[in-house]
C-alpha cells in the first residue's frame, strides 16, 4: 500500500473522529430524556455544530465510496474504524477530559492487533 493510499484512509478516519467530537459538542447534557424525540430532533436540527457534523459526515461518505473502489471492504473498514477509535479516544481524553483506564489501553491494543491481522495483504 502506498503512502498516498494510507493517507486517504487516515483522512477518512480523521473525518469520522472529528464528526464524533462535533456530535458530542452538540449534545447537551440532560437535554434528551427519551420522551420528546421530536422536540429533541428539532432542537438538534437548529444547532450549527450538529449541522456541520452532518455535512462533514456526508462529505466523508463520498470519500469512503471512492476508497471502496480501490480497497476490499473487509480490509479497509476494520482499518479505518480502528484508526477512528484511537483518534476518538484521544479526542475524548484531550477535549472532553475523559478518563484513560487500563481497560481502555488494553482494548485499544487489541483493536490495533486485530486490524493488523485483518489488513494483511491489503494492496
Amino acid at each position: 500500500m502506498t503512502g498516498n493510499s494510507l493517507l486517504s484512509l487516515f483522512l477518512y478516519s480523521a473525518l469520522l473522529a472529528t464528526g464524533q467530537a462535533m456530535f458530542k459538542l452538540a449534545a447537551k447534557p440532560g437535554a434528551f430524556n427519551g420522551s420528546d424525540l421530536l422536540g429533541y430532533a428539532t432542537n438538534l436540527l437548529t444547532t450549527p455544530i450538529f449541522l456541520a457534523a452532518c455535512l462533514l459526515y456526508a462529505l466523508s461518505t463520498v470519500l469512503w465510496v471512492g476508497l471502496l473502489t480501490r480497497y476490499p471492504l473487509s480490509q479497509a473498514y476494520p482499518l479505518v474504524i480502528a484508526v477512528s477509535i484511537v483518534l476518538t479516544t484521544i479526542i475524548g481524553l484531550t477535549l472532553f477530559q475523559e478518563e484513560m483506564t487500563i481497560d481502555k489501553i488494553i482494548g485499544l491494543a487489541l483493536v490495533c492487533i486485530g486490524v493488523k491481522i485483518l489488513s494483511r495483504g491489503m494492496s
